[in-house]
């Protein structure tokens, strides 16, 4: 019994909270956004690439603009939360979290460009 509670503790109420997580990313947006365009290019990048290191390398790039899109979307709702009225430190976490998100898609197009060659 102590090695169900175990699991059920440390394995599925973890992933039951990581499911709920996944459902509000599914309604932002800017995820949803960044998820289409990965679907849809990922044939065409697979196909101009080929499978292999440079695929890998692409991929783990995409992962991380969606990795960083789910960052800033946990900081906006915590901003809102705290400060639900304008603030200046407010706006400054929200385009921090906004500029990790540019500078992943960034470094994700560079790597997608040095890859192509």
């Amino acid at each position: 019994m102590v090695a169900a509670a175990m699991f059920d503790k440390f394995v599925l109420f973890p992933m039951k909270c990581s499911m709920e997580g996944l459902k509000v990313l599914g309604k932002e947006r800017a995820f949803l956004v960044e998820l289409i365009i990965g679907t849809i290019s990922f044939p065409l990048i697979l196909w101009w690439l080929g499978v292999g290191v440079k695929l890998f390398l692409v991929v783990i790039s995409y992962f991380m603009i969606l990795v960083t899109e789910a960052l800033n979307t946990a900081i906006e709702n915590i901003v809102n939360l705290m400060s639900p009225e304008y603030n200046c430190f407010a706006k400054k976490a929200k385009d921090v979290g906004s500029a990790a998100v540019f500078i992943a898609i960034v470094n994700a197009l560079v790597i997608l460009g040095i890859s192509g060659y």
